[in-house]
């Protein structure tokens, strides 16, 4: 792999198992020699297909074994991944072109002189926040349910939020 980038590669961060056709990819690089990044957070429906609706983890299947085989580099987020993806790859046949670990980051927020508080609102009010895809495996239910019964039992008070940030990939 060359690091060297082109105005033809064709980078996929994405959930390209439910918008992209690897097809397409595929016959691009055939016919325009298109180079094909795959990042990669993991493969729990590979390992885990139970944690998904079925129709979610064949897609993911049918998306990644040509996905793996065609990749002319593949970034994973961890060395877990990478790991847990080249061992799956041995084990089906799939012969993983390159790969390498880009850990996700930010730069951190420099500290503070000192300790502060929560704006008085939120103090007043104590959130509960989940931020997350929305997926069976996430166990949004059983959060929701426990939140229930902790309402019940008055901790936390009736009048605290709970806030949900989602994102979905389906359309």
């Amino acid at each position: 792999w060359s690091s060297d980038v082109c105005s033809s590669d064709l980078v996929c961060s994405g959930a390209g198992w439910v918008q992209d056709n690897i097809g397409t990819v595929l016959a691009l690089q055939i016919a325009d020699g298109v180079r094909f990044v795959l990042l990669c957070h993991d493969i729990i429906p590979l390992l885990l297909p139970s944690f998904y609706r079925p129709q979610d983890a064949k897609a993911f299947f049918d998306y990644m074994r040509v996905a793996f085989a065609i990749a002319d580099l593949v970034v994973f987020t961890t060395r877990t991944s990478e790991s847990d993806t080249l061992s799956y790859c041995i084990k089906h046949g799939i012969n993983l072109r390159s790969s390498t670990v880009s850990p996700l980051g930010a730069d951190p927020v420099p500290p503070l002189a000192g300790p502060t508080d929560l704006p008085e609102q939120l103090r007043q009010s104590q959130y509960a926040l989940l931020v997350s895809t929305i997926e069976p495996r996430k166990g949004h239910r059983m959060i929701y349910e426990v939140w229930l019964r902790l309402l019940q039992a008055g901790v936390p008070q009736a009048d605290r939020k709970s806030t949900r940030l989602n994102s979905s990939h389906r359309t």
